[in-house]
């Protein structure tokens, strides 16, 4: 029984750290500029995305009968 409770707790404590380093503020960001010429905003992004490649597409299907 003494066993088992230790190796709960290592799992927990794993758990409770793993989640603490995935959830850090995100170091990337925003390389582009926002200029206002004559009272018109101008906002100029990168031309390569922040992010690099699309991994998953979400495409919505609609099925006509």
């Amino acid at each position: 029984m003494r066993n088992r409770i230790n190796i709960t707790q290592v799992i927990l404590l794993f758990s409770v750290f793993v989640m603490l380093i995935s959830c850090q503020k995100q170091k990337a960001e925003w390389k582009g500029t926002i200029e206002e010429v004559n009272g018109v905003i101008f906002v100029k992004n990168p031309k390569e995305p922040m992010y690099g490649e699309e991994m998953i597409s979400i495409v919505k299907y609609k099925i006509v009968k």
